[in-house]
């Protein structure tokens, strides 16, 4: 069984790769089934549940008699994932930010909407806003606080080009370890909607998701809201 199981994710993975490396162009014919038996060395069912995941994902169309289409490929954004957006997208698409709100250390808001420690409370936290376009087109608006503990000249560094999750492993020794997160679809209000250049109340998904590190005292909330209308969520907790 766990056989059988490895090698249907070895054939979707290479055939995910190689319609993400456009070795299979959109829009062309897969190999057929009995020609992949063949080159996988693998049974028909194995083919076939590969399959199954690869259009679930989105990557191909089947057709009765005709067999599997390669789609347009949507990029995945990490929102979902411990590696993060830009370790996700560096491969897949151009990544660029814009810094609404400079790094900033200040009191937390009143009513936060999250609970915290009487520790967490003193330190207080370090607060900035981005907006991450995609291929140029505003997709991503991220409200980040964290914990401010251990983070000297943390608010020093340029973010415009520098992932958050790399930045604190490099400069700090700090791993994002663990998190959690609520997802819900909301109408995009009218600040929302200027900077995502989208229609005012247009649906867009609102994340709030709490981040916990190899620093058990620092933790990170962000807030996100994302517009999925040329990209899907990927995650991998």
């Amino acid at each position: 069984m766990n056989k059988r199981i490895a090698r249907h994710k070895v054939v979707y993975e290479t055939i995910r790769s190689n319609i993400e490396e456009n070795i299979y162009q959109e829009g062309s014919l897969l190999p057929s089934e009995n020609e992949m038996c063949s080159l996988f060395n693998v049974t028909r069912p194995t083919i076939r549940q590969a399959l199954n995941h690869i259009e679930n994902d989105g990557y191909i169309k089947r057709y009765q008699g005709k067999g599997s289409v390669v789609q347009k490929i949507h990029h995945r954004l990490g929102i979902l994932s411990l590696k993060g957006v830009t370790e996700v997208l560096g491969t897949q698409g151009s990544l660029s930010t814009r810094i609404l709100k400079k790094p900033t250390v200040e009191p937390w808001p009143d009513c936060f909407k999250y609970d915290l420690t009487e520790k967490e409370k003193s330190h207080g936290c370090i607060s900035m806003d981005r907006l991450r376009l995609v291929d140029n087109s505003p997709t991503l608006i991220e409200i980040i606080y964290i914990v401010n503990i251990e983070l000297p000249r943390f608010c020093q560094k340029k973010y415009e080009k520098r992932s958050l999750f790399s930045t604190l492993k490099k400069d700090y020794n700090i791993e994002v370890r663990e998190g959690e997160q609520n997802i819900r679809a909301v109408g995009a209000d009218k600040h929302t909607s200027k900077l995502l250049q989208i229609t005012e109340g247009q649906p867009i998904l609102h994340l709030e998701g709490i981040l916990r590190t190899s620093n058990s005292d620092l933790r990170i909330f962000v807030d996100t809201f994302c517009s999925t209308e040329k990209y899907y969520l990927f995650g991998s907790f």
